[in-house]
């Protein structure tokens, strides 16, 4: 993956997916930083090295769905 990347940023342990359009979830991602911050010591990045995540489709547009992805590096949990 890093060969891919221009910018050589070290990759993070954990990369939370979100939609460009919805940062609803920014409080999610908080509390779970929060929590594995106090458990495990890890770096994270919002929408890097991938970004965005799987929405399902949604039955009427006032229909609220959020929606967040979670990248974890292997070495994280081996």
């Amino acid at each position: 993956m890093a060969s891919f990347l221009a910018d050589n940023r070290p990759l993070p342990d954990i990369c939370f997916g979100l939609n460009n359009d919805d940062l609803s979830c920014l409080y999610l991602i908080e509390e779970i930083i929060k929590w594995g911050m106090a458990n495990h010591p890890f770096t994270y990045a919002i929408n890097y090295p991938y970004q965005g995540s799987i929405l399902p489709n949604r039955k009427s547009e006032n229909q609220k769905i959020y929606s967040l992805m979670l990248e974890i590096t292997k070495a994280f949990y081996l």
